[in-house]
């Protein structure tokens, strides 16, 4: 199942660099993060987040792209997905090229057992 996020729109106003790095989320969450940030990299003029389970099948949730270096997701309360790994990457692009690229993962646990709420 792929999962659809909206449009990265807006964004946070840090000064661009050449390492990107991300944010947010990280570590173990209370519940599926709605927000999704990583620093600016100077000359990307579009970014591209995909965010997948970390299970035996590795299901891609979802794949957006946009000018923004945060993503918030509309998601209902109870159709979030549930509790387990998680892995996300995201790409600084330019003109299709690849400028920097950035891997991490969170994991959400049953019944909110978290040591960090992000």
């Amino acid at each position: 199942m792929i999962w659809l996020a909206g449009a990265i729109e807006g964004g946070t106003s840090h000064p661009a660099g050449t390492t990107l790095e991300l944010l947010s989320p990280h570590g173990e969450l209370d519940r599926f993060p709605r927000r999704f940030a990583w620093s600016p990299i100077e000359g990307a003029d579009l970014y591209e987040i995909f965010v997948a389970s970390v299970d035996e099948e590795a299901r891609p949730l979802f794949r957006q792209r946009g000018p923004s270096c945060e993503l918030e997701l509309a998601v209902d309360d109870g159709a979030e997905p549930p509790p387990g790994e998680y892995a996300w990457e995201v790409l600084a692009l330019r003109a299709g090229r690849t400028l920097a690229r950035a891997a991490g993962t969170f994991a959400v646990r049953p019944n909110g057992q978290s040591d960090s709420m992000r």
